[in-house]
């Protein structure tokens, strides 16, 4: 019956439960055994593993219910103030899951203090004769010794396997918390670092500690058993009680350096064309790493306190031993008895060790758990933030929209249709052009609405048409482009309102009368769809009767006196809208879809080595050498206590000494290992991996930025140098000690007995294939679950940059079940690892359990050549024999797949393109360009696909001379400017400055030495000190005189002046302009020599028409006698210039002076008229 019970019956299910992993659907021996995962191994041997080769998760660790049953109960008990709210609203929600590990964990704690009464009997067997009547008795000893070291390897499967399942629960359920929080959080609250700190950092440094809080009861009922032997834990608790109250504040300061730099990472990511163009890329790359290196002085506090937190827990384990002995000496000399037997020595040290190892572990905790706690308060400020309402978006017409889709607390009447609203800087998924939200779209009537808002033409200009892959946020499109997708998905959306937030400030005048004509006139879709349309813009020519009459609008509201009724926040954090787009290039996209590499299965010693550079020799052989003699002054001890017994516990004075001496310098060494790896090798590669990672990226060409995932980058730049900053020095830690551990304690089981060096090299190639198995699965387990994390790292950037526009669509549902659907996926590596690790424990328990049955059957059964001391010497370290193979191994393969992380890195640094080519001058003369002479002969670049983008340009631009050049969108207009700066490289022809070729100068050095403003605005994180003067070059007076001469200074003033933080305050999309207006001026007044160039990409399209002929002439007055070539599609700011270039479809097809072409029947002159026709603005 019990046979049968046993058989699985998966052959009879019936569906959806036979769908079911075979983890749900395995009997009690087969969960024992951990049989169900062994396919998996056998997959992970034999080829490249993928996502498709997972088991899926059962229905009980699915996030999207695990994480709604969190919500209901946070949003039940989430209102109480107190800091333990979070972690108990979570056991409170799972309590069930909790409850089913302390069964197994009870088993696991009665099967390991068997171990020392099963020691006490195999020395009292070695000790006393044999005779007949004992025989049978003692032969019972191998079967007590296989069914109790049995017993530990199942009942720990069954305890950690439990415990896995809550890990991957809270998982799930806390991510999908902290997104849903992200949903209703006020707009710029927090910026998308935050929340990928939150779901990264902090949850996985809380799943790190979680099973040790949770093994507190366990931990205190094992310790409890042998108090009496533990006086020792009490004067550490004192410590560990400092420790803790530190440490926990100390990793808070360090995740929110962390959070810091990756906000800053993130913004220099996503600005990147506007930095390259700018020439600040060299300028932010050192200060990032600036940024990593002060995050890294301020971690030295947490990993002080991790070294005193490990020296003292290792106190009762080094010293109570020695304390223990030195109380039964001072005891023995009062009673006058000297003798020390074997059985009473080991029958102890055995319950010392199964005592001081809890212990060890129980005061591991507090300080565990004070860090568990920060990232517990930093979860609990994030999503009992603010829910979302009205804040300041820069003027007070976007205030307005604003306050339509998140209700305001003005004056006025609040309303509540179905809004639809775009705003200037609209956030794009990473995707093809497609603007839907659902798959299920219609590709007839997406093409429909595609026409309403584009040009048939620009959409077969694309490199694949419709298809065409946008880049992360939209970076390959123009933002012309950006604006017409965004319509286009208002448009499809057929909601009831569209608030419509300046959508046409980056479109020319015939291309906004075509999308006007085409959406507000009677006819147009919006009126056939009975959609009622808002509109904010700063083209005053809107409003004039003219142009209501033709768009059929009867009302239009100037907002002049909104500003005096509007309410503004003390402090209105918004989040930054404009993320840049890239250029196509004639460079081979550089797609960051990972290969699949061998190395993931079968390791690359190139990465080891690597890593061993990185850090240098020196500090490696200290790191070994330190391992080594730690090992040595752990382990010798009960050799010495062996030595000492067959003395028969006498000469107290050398024995005694000798142990203390040994006790001591493993404390002192515990220490200087720890110090070692912490404070001295971690700083030292991650520094150094850093900057090599972001001098990378720094060099990339723009190409690399429009076909490669923000997401996939940002997850470098953080997961990656999390692992390297905090689980690969821990996991180098941890392998160094067992390491050498293990060989000691090999060594020392084998002099149990004689004939136990025969299995030591079959234990060798027993461990060795396990590690070969194990290994090639785990490592492929631990890359995919690092590649897993990229998706939901990019959708949280894409939602906290687009959350009005999610908002405004009513996509909440859409973006919860996307994070649900990338959360389950990066589930399934991370699950299976805990899996894979708990077969690894109970293989390594049954290896131990073979050894433990081995010493006592070779005992028992020679029993007159088996030495007592050594004996128990053996017994005793196979104690912790089985946890520290297990740990070794464990560390070894965390270690490698913490690896990972360099081999990431690595690969990425050595096969990123460079921008950057041979033979190219570093750094040009300090005066070029002295005059700024600009000469193009046959210029051609080509789209990746080969569609051209400029086709055989020729130019002569004068020194002195300001070039305008126009063109309808799509003619070129960017493309040439990113030829000029170097950002593509042409296919055919050359440029040259002052008789330079550009091509034989380094990119970013053209880029410092010409004065660029890039059509994407752009402020960094910082104040607004920093952000006028990114180089550090000017003082406070000229800063302020610049912004004074732009116009902007009052606005910056009432903010806070130079010291204001321009997140917390941040800056209208005019207003940027000015900005960056301003930052030129200062650059050139500051740059030592040459700046004799000055190109401008729709500088002042956002600007109304007072302020920019004013910025207009500020800019002929500051840059006079400077060659200028400004990209404009407002005629009018041109229209004075020297010459004008007029281009058409990559061609250029007019070069003259405005009066000429104005007078004869050209392209420019039909764009003036046209221009005229619609009023200037």
């Amino acid at each position: 019956m019990l046979l049968l019970e046993m058989r699985e019956k998966t052959s009879y299910l019936q569906s959806p439960y036979r769908d079911y992993p075979p983890e749900a659907t395995s009997g009690i021996i087969n969960l024992s055994f951990v049989w169900w995962i062994n396919r998996l191994f056998m997959t992970g041997y034999q080829k490249l593993m993928g996502n498709r080769d997972f088991y899926d998760l059962e229905p009980g660790l699915a996030s999207g219910p695990a994480g709604e049953r969190l919500k209901r109960a946070w949003e039940k008990h989430g209102s109480a103030k107190n800091k333990l709210l979070l972690p108990s609203v979570f056991v409170r929600c799972f309590w069930m899951k909790f409850l089913a590990v302390v069964w197994p964990r009870l088993c696991l704690t009665g099967f390991s203090f068997a171990q020392s009464f099963l020691i006490m009997a195999a020395v009292q067997h070695v000790e006393r004769p044999m005779t007949a009547e004992t025989r049978n008795r003692d032969y019972g000893l191998i079967g007590a010794t296989f069914l109790v070291y049995l017993g530990i390897a199942v009942s720990n499967v069954h305890y950690r396997q439990s415990f896995s399942r809550v890990s991957t629960l809270f998982r799930g359920a806390m991510i999908s918390l902290i997104h849903d929080r992200t949903l209703t959080l006020q707009d710029g609250l927090y910026t998308e670092s935050a929340a990928l700190t939150l779901m990264s950092t902090d949850v996985d440094g809380i799943i790190e500690h979680l099973e040790n809080m949770n093994d507190v009861w366990a931990r205190t009922i094992e310790v409890a058993i042998g108090i009496t032997l533990l006086g020792l834990q009490l004067a550490c608790l004192v410590g560990q009680k400092f420790v803790a109250n530190s440490i926990g504040n100390d990793q808070q300061n360090w995740n929110l350096k962390i959070q810091k730099r990756v906000k800053n990472t993130s913004a220099v990511l996503g600005t990147m064309k506007a930095t390259k163009v700018s020439g600040l890329s060299r300028a932010l790359a050192q200060n990032l790493q600036e940024h990593r290196e002060r995050e890294l002085v301020v971690s030295r506090a947490f990993f002080k306190g991790i070294m005193w937190l490990n020296g003292l827990a290792t106190l009762p384990r080094i010293w109570a031993p020695v304390i223990t002995f030195i109380v039964y000496a001072i005891q023995a000399r009062i009673r006058g008895d000297n003798s020390l037997t074997t059985v009473k020595a080991f029958t102890a040290l055995s319950i010392i060790t199964l005592v001081t190892t809890p212990a060890e572990k129980l005061l591991a905790v507090l300080p565990q758990l004070a860090a568990a706690m920060g990232c517990f308060q930093r979860i609990h400020e994030y999503i009992t933030s603010d829910p979302v309402k009205d804040g300041r978006l820069g003027h007070n017409k976007a205030l307005m929209l604003s306050s339509a889709i998140s209700p305001a607390n003005a004056d006025e009447k609040e309303f509540t249709p179905r809004t639809d609203d775009e705003e200037q800087g609209v956030a794009i998924k990473l995707d093809n052009v497609t603007v839907l939200p659902s798959p299920k779209a219609i590709s007839v009537a997406l093409k429909n609405v595609s026409f309403k808002v584009t040009r048939e033409e620009d959409i077969r200009r694309w490199p694949n048409g419709d298809q065409s892959e946008v880049g992360s946020k939209g970076l390959t499109l123009s933002g012309g482009q950006k604006q017409r997708a965004a319509l286009a998905r208002a448009v499809y959306s057929r909601q009831d309102i569209a608030l419509l937030d300046d959508i046409l400030s980056a479109l020319g005048m015939q291309t906004q009368e075509l999308i006007i004509a085409r959406l507000l006139s009677d006819d147009g879709i919006f009126r056939q769809l009975g959609t009622t349309v808002v509109l904010t813009t700063h083209n005053l020519q809107m409003g004039r009767s003219s142009f209501r009459q033709r768009v059929g609008m009867p009302f239009y509201m100037q907002l002049y006196l909104v500003e005096e009724k509007i309410r503004m926040p003390e402090r209105a954090a918004s989040m930054k809208k404009t993320w840049d787009k890239a250029a196509n290039s004639s460079d081979d996209p550089v797609n960051e879809v990972e290969e699949e590499d061998r190395t993931r299965q079968i390791g690359d010693l190139s990465v080891y080595y690597y890593y061993a550079r990185i850090v240098g020799p020196f500090l490696c052989t200290v790191f070994l050498l330190a391992h080594a003699f730690l090992a040595f002054a752990e382990n010798f001890p009960r050799v010495w206590l062996s030595k000492w017994t067959e003395a028969g516990g006498g000469q107290l004075p050398l024995y005694l000494s000798v142990y203390i001496a040994l006790a001591l310098a493993a404390s002192m060494l515990v220490l200087g290992c720890i110090w070692v790896i912490f404070l001295e090798l971690m700083p030292k590669s991650a520094i150094r991996l850093h900057w090599r990672l972001l001098n990378a990226v720094i060099r990339a060409p723009l190409s690399f930025f429009s076909t490669t995932d923000s997401g996939v980058t940002l997850n470098r730049f953080s997961q990656d140098m999390t692992l390297v900053d905090l689980a690969l020095p821990i996991s180098l830690m941890s392998l160094g000690q067992p390491f050498f551990g293990c060989i000691a304690t090999v060594g020392l089981i084998a002099t149990g007995s004689a004939y136990m060096a025969f299995t030591i090299p079959v234990t060798l190639v027993a461990l060795y294939f396990l590690q070969k198995i194990y290994l090639k699965t785990s490592r492929q387990l631990r890359y995919l679950d690092l590649e897993c994390r990229s998706p939901l790292y990019s959708h949280f950037v894409e939602v906290l940059d687009g959350l009005p526009t999610i908002r405004a669509f009513g996509w909440q549902v859409a973006s919860t079940e996307v994070l649900i659907q990338h959360l389950d996926q990066s589930q399934k590596p991370y699950y299976m690892l805990l899996c894979a690790q708990r077969w690894l424990n109970l293989v390594l328990g049954i290896v131990v359990m073979a050894l433990a049955t081995i010493v006592v059957a070779l005992a028992v059964g020679l029993h007159e050549s088996t030495n007592a001391g050594l004996l128990g010497v053996a017994l005793n370290h196979i104690l912790g024999f089985n946890q520290l193979l297990s740990f070794f191994i464990t560390s070894w393969a965390t270690f490698e797949t913490s690896l990972g992380a360099i081999a990431r890195v690595k690969p990425f640094v050595e096969t990123t393109p460079s921008e950057f080519r041979d033979g190219e001058i570093p750094e040009p003369p300090v005066s070029w360009p002295e005059e700024g002479a600009i000469h193009i002969q046959g210029l051609s670049l080509s789209y990746p696909n080969g569609t051209p983008a400029l086709n055989d340009i020729s130019m002569c631009i004068e020194l002195g001379e300001r070039i305008g050049i126009c063109g309808r969108i799509g003619s070129g207009k960017s493309s040439f400017i990113l030829s000029l700066l170097r950002l593509v490289n042409p296919s055919h022809g050359s440029i040259t400055i002052d008789g330079i070729n550009i091509e034989s100068i380094s990119p970013s050095a053209i880029r410092e030495a010409l004065i660029a403003v890039p059509q994407n605005l752009f402020t960094l994180l910082g104040t607004v000190r920093y952000n006028a003067d990114i180089m550090g070059a000017s003082n406070d007076e000229e800063i302020i005189s610049v912004l004074k001469q732009v116009g902007i200074w009052e606005a910056i003033e009432s903010r806070g002046g130079l010291d204001a933080i321009l997140e917390d305050h941040p800056l209208s999309q005019g207003e940027q302009q000015l900005f960056c207006l301003a930052r030129a001026i200062l650059k050139k007044r500051t740059r030592q020599g040459g700046c004799q160039v000055l190109i401008l990409d729709e500088a002042t399209s956002n600007l109304d028409s007072e302020t920019d002929h004013r910025t207009q002439q500020v800019l002929k007055d500051t840059f006079e006698g400077c060659t200028v070539v400004s990209v404009a599609h407002r005629l009018d700011t041109i229209i004075d210039f020297d010459r004008i270039a007029v281009l058409d479809v990559g061609n250029l097809v007019e070069f003259d002076t405005p009066q000429r072409l104005l007078a004869k029947d050209g392209l420019f002159r039909r764009m003036v008229s046209a221009f005229k026709e619609h009023g200037a603005r």
